[in-house]
């Protein structure tokens, strides 16, 4: 049965469960049988932080850092991997290999189309990610010497890649930060062409994070950085009223997420009100879908049933960014390390994920199926 038809006429688990809205109560349909976009049989070892991205074609794009082991000093490198429909996956090993070109190991892959042909041509492919040569292996003790941001473009839909290009380090020097690196989350193009891509960075020892950013005609630049200590890990989208976000993960302010309006005019992040109370500490990514005439967004992130459990990794879905609930779960009780990506375009929408304990294995899913109901949730929490 192919990937597909198998999402098609599975019959879904319902579980019950309380809205965030008082008094209402809503479906969870659970993912049966995942594919398995990356496993041992890519050379075995550690597969963390998924990435994916529908390409402008229909095809799906995956990424995921291959680690020896589930330490973040790992050396690590990224994999790729392409398919159309409910073809086979094709890999590619080598572009990203740990230390590819002497940049050391790499980190945080992310996807971002450029469909306007604003910055080149129409469709290019980016792949984001950090390259960084410490001795510890961590990103967090890189001096601005030893990290930079990085990537590869592809202009054939994902089959094959450029030579590995930076941002160039002096894009720093016009903001407060020590420096600034993709983080593990898509980024996005708004309709002016401009392309924006969420970031974590350094500032006097802590983390922050920020918005790297391409006008077209223009040079990269970054946004200041946010104003709350140790966020990091960001999400950005556009929302409903035009304007680019930040959505970020945060160690000190408990459970909450900051959240941040890109200012244009000097590069400014300023700060809003965030409704969604995760009750956990974890990565996460949203995009905006534009189904049948309505936009509404989707969230991947952990369904929080207990504080700092990275279970239940789940697909939510909301009219507004603001105001979510959990629509499609993707892994059961069992903990991972949480992390986990949502893309959509064109009428195609995908996820993938962490799927077990031992870190070994990324889930897979085509949730174009899905679209039509996700769609009806949306609307009914307008």
């Amino acid at each position: 049965m192919t990937s597909i038809s198998r999402y098609l006429f599975l019959l879904p688990a319902l579980a019950l469960l309380g809205c965030m809205a008082a008094g209402q109560t809503f479906s969870v349909t659970e993912i049966q049988e995942p594919e398995m976009v990356f496993s041992k049989a890519q050379d075995g070892a550690k597969k963390r932080i998924p990435a994916v991205a529908v390409t402008p074609r229909g095809a799906f794009l995956a990424a995921t850092e291959q680690r020896p082991s589930t330490s973040d000093a790992s050396l690590t490198g990224i994999y790729i991997a392409r398919k159309e429909g409910d073809g086979p996956w094709a890999y590619d090993r080598t572009t990203l290999r740990c230390n590819a070109g002497g940049w050391g190991k790499f980190m945080n892959p992310s996807f971002t189309v450029d469909a306007l042909g604003a910055h080149g041509p129409a469709g290019r492919i980016y792949l984001f990610f950090l390259a960084t040569t410490t001795r510890s292996g961590l990103a967090r003790d890189a001096s601005v010497a030893e990290i930079a941001t990085c990537y590869i473009y592809s202009d054939d839909d994902g089959v094959s890649w450029s030579d590995i290009a930076r941002v160039p380090e002096s894009a720093w020097n016009q903001q407060s930060f020590d420096w600034m690196v993709p983080s593990p989350a898509n980024g996005i193009q708004v309709p002016d062409g401009t392309l924006f891509i969420p970031c974590m960075g350094r500032r006097s020892g802590h983390w922050c994070s920020g918005l790297l950013f391409k006008r077209p005609g223009e040079d990269w630049a970054y946004s200041a950085s946010s104003e709350v200590m140790e966020d990091n890990e960001s999400i950005c989208y556009e929302g409903p009223d035009g304007a680019v976000y930040l959505n970020c993960r945060n160690e000190t302010e408990g459970h909450h997420r900051p959240l941040y309006r890109f200012v244009p005019s000097g590069g400014l992040l300023e700060r809003v009100d965030n409704p969604f109370d995760p009750n956990l500490v974890c990565q996460g990514t949203i995009c905006r879908v534009s189904y049948e005439g309505r936009d509404f967004f989707l969230m991947s992130f952990c369904d929080p049933t207990a504080y700092k459990k990275r279970n239940r990794i789940s697909i939510w879905v909301s009219p507004d960014a603001l105001h979510w609930i959990p629509a499609i779960r993707l892994t059961g009780t069992t903990p991972s390390a949480g992390y986990s990506a949502v893309d959509y375009r064109n009428g195609t929408c995908a996820a993938v994920w962490e799927h077990d304990s031992s870190i070994e294995t990324i889930g897979f899913c085509d949730l174009t199926p899905h679209l039509p109901r996700l769609l009806h949730l949306a609307a009914e929490r307008r």
